[in-house]
């Protein structure tokens, strides 16, 4: 993935964000997240954060999980990417 990807998901990724919580504020919901009644909108945060620190920290992740002997090994790379992405489905 190139930057210019990565700086386009980044920013998608920030407008939802910010256009979710001004939906929040705008309706008076917002303090209805993490209780009971606020099932919905939570569900959504929480994916929504996983996505983001994702984008964030995406180098650092990519060094931690190909580190090693996985940097030579083709198939214990692409073993290290199924498993992850079992882990965080798209």
């Amino acid at each position: 993935m190139s930057f210019i990807e990565i700086n386009a998901a980044g920013i998608c990724t920030l407008i939802v964000g910010l256009t979710g919580r001004w939906l929040l504020f705008l309706s008076g919901e917002w303090g209805i997240l993490f209780k009971r009644v606020g099932i919905g909108p939570t569900l959504m945060l929480i994916p929504w954060a996983l996505y983001m620190l994702i984008l964030i920290f995406e180098g650092k992740l990519f060094k931690a999980i190909f580190r090693g002997e996985a940097q030579r090994d083709t198939a214990k790379a692409f073993f290290r990417l199924t498993v992850f992405h079992w882990l965080y489905p798209a």
